[in-house]
């Protein structure tokens, strides 16, 4: 029923529907949450914290999986945290994560296989692997705050992206070996647009700043990158 409140670990959540939309926990064979949402209406997470700190085997990760053709699913002003692997993890949605954070995690922050991924006025940090990672569908990154991912900032493998207006910083350590920004594939967006990077880190003689690959990079305009720690050069590759 449109409206209709239920809790979820302790922590309320709003499901907002206005059709036949499934919101279902479960655990998966890791002991991991899983959240399946179905239907092809829209469902709003509005400011609950997610599952922080707990090594609860029910409160380690949530994973959002949008099936029947997958509804848009919006996660604002919420905080994942903590979790012992990935921090949001989604496969084939349109997922859009506004005025969140999400930090702490033991596995990336924020991942995604097709679908889109919208990330906007958010803080992905202090994640154990990197802040966000993309493969196919499309990425966007807009305003938002991407630093101290041990594994690099923002991944797109594969994937249509726009990152704009960015900071993305003091990602990486001395073994690190992904860039802060490691962007592949030939897709048809390809924009990368007015970020600041700086104070990343990698191994000796790597990139610190920004990989593309073949055909990976069409709109490069107004970004600052300086050199971080370990790497021999800011960009590499078909960074135009």
């Amino acid at each position: 029923a449109y409206g209709e409140r239920i809790t979820i670990a302790n922590t309320d959540v709003s499901r907002v529907a206005d059709g036949d939309v499934v919101l279902s926990p479960s655990l998966n064979t890791a002991g991991e949450s899983v959240f399946t949402i179905s239907g092809n209406s829209k469902v709003t997470l509005d400011g609950f914290e997610g599952f922080p700190g707990s090594t609860s085997a029910n409160q380690d990760i949530t994973i959002l999986n949008c099936i029947g053709g997958g509804p848009d699913v919006t996660v604002k002003n919420v905080n994942f945290h903590n979790s012992n692997s990935v921090g949001i993890q989604s496969s084939n949605c349109t997922l859009s994560i506004q005025d969140s954070e999400v930090s702490g995690n033991t596995g990336i922050g924020i991942s995604a296989t097709g679908g889109t991924l919208e990330v906007q006025d958010s803080e992905v940090s202090n994640n154990a692997g990197i802040g966000i990672s993309a493969t196919g569908g499309t990425l966007e990154v807009l305003r938002s705050k991407i630093l101290s991912n041990k594994s690099g900032g923002i991944e797109a493998d594969g994937a249509s992206y726009s990152i704009l207006n960015n900071f993305i910083t003091y990602n990486g350590d001395s073994a690190n070996t992904n860039a802060a920004v490691d962007l592949s594939g030939t897709a048809a967006e390809q924009i990368f647009n007015f970020n600041t990077l700086t104070g990343n880190q990698v191994s000796a003689g790597l990139t610190t700043g920004v990989t593309c690959a073949l055909g990976a990079l069409r709109t490069n305009t107004g970004n600052i990158i300086f050199g971080g720690l370990g790497g021999a050069t800011p960009i590499q590759g078909n960074c135009n």
